[in-house]
């Protein structure tokens, strides 16, 4: 397709009226939120059934079994696994292998190399992590309290959530910004740029309004080449870039890039396995080097 026939796409696109779709669409809107609200009852019922009735094995019988115990009980649950079934049996999300144990916050001006971290349970600033996985920055600082010199945070039923956490989020996404080069997170082993985890951060800031921010880093997304996960990568390249452009409508990005997306496209056109149809063999994820057909990249592509 050559300019012109791109930009007549984009022209046909850019003139259909939204207002009847969005009023063709309502109805069956409302009728999922329904059906997912009443779903996600049944969910929690029959979670609270499975523990009453002795369905789930307890923790010492699942490690030593050579099967997925939990992942079977799970899956003989009417409407399948669910948050609320596995809610009760894995630690909370807050923790980390770290010293600190909770998640940091990380400080920092955007862009900036070097970041600071805050405890999220407002016991420390820079705390020493105390692993070979984490890297350490600047001085510690640990806040305690009370005549017992308690550390701050450490009963997190006594904390509350600050009410400007929304755009606090905001702020932190910045924050794992390299020059412009979003990062999967800081001070750590994953300090670098992944093309899936990186593209859900820079769609975050764009439906935040944060779009003059954004471009420079789309541009680094669409230039990484790293990590031997080509059809993974040009799969989510070409969805952030379309989800770019009907967000915004900015079709400049979307021409000026066109060298960089035409790559990805006829690299899932044309080199995809002729046996099968699907992704070449491509690395598990990121830090598992097994070569695997991958479904996920496939799909990946798929949508892209």
């Amino acid at each position: 397709m050559g300019r012109v026939g791109l930009e007549r796409v984009l022209d046909f696109i850019s003139s259909v009226n939204h207002r009847h779709l969005v009023k063709g669409c309502a109805a069956w809107v409302l009728t999922l939120c329904v059906a997912g609200v009443l779903w996600q009852g049944a969910d929690d019922l029959m979670a609270q059934n499975a523990f009453k009735g002795g369905c789930v094995p307890p923790l010492p019988e699942a490690l030593a079994s050579r099967q997925d115990l939990w992942g079977q009980c799970a899956l003989r649950q009417i409407n399948g696994p669910s948050y609320p079934f596995f809610e009760k049996l894995l630690p909370p999300l807050r923790y980390v292998n770290t010293a600190f144990r909770h998640y940091p916050v990380v400080l920092s001006v955007p862009g900036a190399p070097v970041k600071a971290r805050y405890v999220a349970s407002g016991s420390a600033i820079n705390a020493t992590a105390g692993t070979n996985t984490w890297t350490d920055a600047g001085f510690p600082v640990i806040f305690r309290v009370g005549k017992d010199d308690e550390i701050f945070g450490e009963d997190v039923s006594r904390l509350a959530v600050p009410a400007w956490q929304v755009k606090g989020l905001v702020c932190q996404n910045f924050s794992l910004v390299n020059g412009h080069e979003p990062r999967y997170s800081a001070g750590n082993i994953y300090d670098t740029l992944c093309q899936a985890e990186c593209g859900d951060t820079a769609r975050s800031l764009l439906l935040a309004g944060c779009e003059p921010d954004l471009r420079p880093m789309i541009r680094e997304l669409l230039a990484y080449e790293g990590d031997l996960l080509a059809f993974h990568n040009a799969g989510h390249k070409l969805q952030l870039l379309a989800d770019y452009y009907w967000i915004t409508g900015d079709r400049g990005l979307l021409l000026s890039a066109r060298p960089q997306w035409t790559k990805e496209a006829e690299r899932i056109l044309k080199d995809r396995d002729p046996d099968n149809g699907l992704a070449p063999r491509e690395k598990y994820c990121g830090d598992i080097d097994t070569l695997v057909y991958s479904l996920a990249a496939s799909a990946a592509a798929w949508r892209g």
